[in-house]
């Protein structure tokens, strides 16, 4: 795969073709791995919790049958550009983005993932927008950590336009202050939006027709829901 460990800053990764990467086909911000009879080398000036990994561009590439995760960003990575990208059959989420800020995730085609198509986690917020998600086990979700630091929420997303098909759905939990906008998710067998410990959410102009069931709550507060379609769910 691609590693853009910590430090890297203003790269491009471009039209590369990456199959069957042993962990992530493209990984940002995670602490750089000896090479193999090389000596190791002192530690980055950073801890690993900020990888001052910043403003690269990921774009056209083709990433296949992952064993874990098509695209990695973590440790406080931010200012990424993931678009275009192609990504399938990857063994874990589409694209994690994990204690991460400000990227942004857009016009990416993600297929056939045993995770999530696309799975913020402590991740604050970031734009995904306007992909397309079919086949995956689950859809888009706005979490908290489940690792490291567990509990961290992720807050301030904006999820919009993207078209969700055979995927599950949106899920928010135990975050707040997101925004799903004009989403289209269509034939999930659970519901096509999930709040669940979400709090002060924007549900607007989502197409939930025809799920499991259309929007459901659960302890959940403050989240106005407006102009969705629900019907058929």
């Amino acid at each position: 795969g691609v590693a853009l460990n910590p430090n890297t800053q203003r790269n491009i990764v471009e039209a590369m073709t990456l199959e069957r990467s042993e962990l992530a086909g493209i990984a940002l911000g995670q602490p750089a791995q000896p090479e193999p009879g090389q000596p190791i080398e002192p530690p980055d000036p950073v801890t690993s919790s900020q990888s001052n990994v910043k403003d690269n561009v990921l774009r056209g590439n083709e990433i296949v049958a992952g064993s874990t995760v098509g695209i990695h960003l973590s440790n406080a990575t931010t200012g990424t550009l993931a678009r275009d990208n192609t990504l399938t059959a990857n063994s874990g989420d589409g694209i994690w983005v994990e204690n991460s800020t400000a990227n942004r995730i857009e016009h990416n085609d993600i297929t056939g993932s045993s995770g999530h198509g696309v799975d913020l986690q402590g991740s604050g917020d970031n734009t995904v927008a306007e992909n397309t998600l079919l086949d995956n086990d689950r859809g888009i979700r706005a979490g908290a950590t489940e690792a490291g630091t567990v509990g961290l929420p992720s807050d301030g997303n904006r999820i919009e336009r993207n078209t969700i098909e055979e995927s599950g759905g949106l899920e928010v939990m135990s975050s707040s202050e997101n925004e799903l906008i004009e989403n289209d998710v269509k034939r999930s067998t659970e519901p096509g939006i999930v709040l669940e410990l979400a709090r002060d959410n924007l549900l607007r102009g989502n197409d939930v027709r025809s799920n499991n069931r259309g929007i459901s709550l659960k302890n959940s507060a403050g989240n106005r829901i407006e102009g969705n379609d629900a019907s058929e769910s």
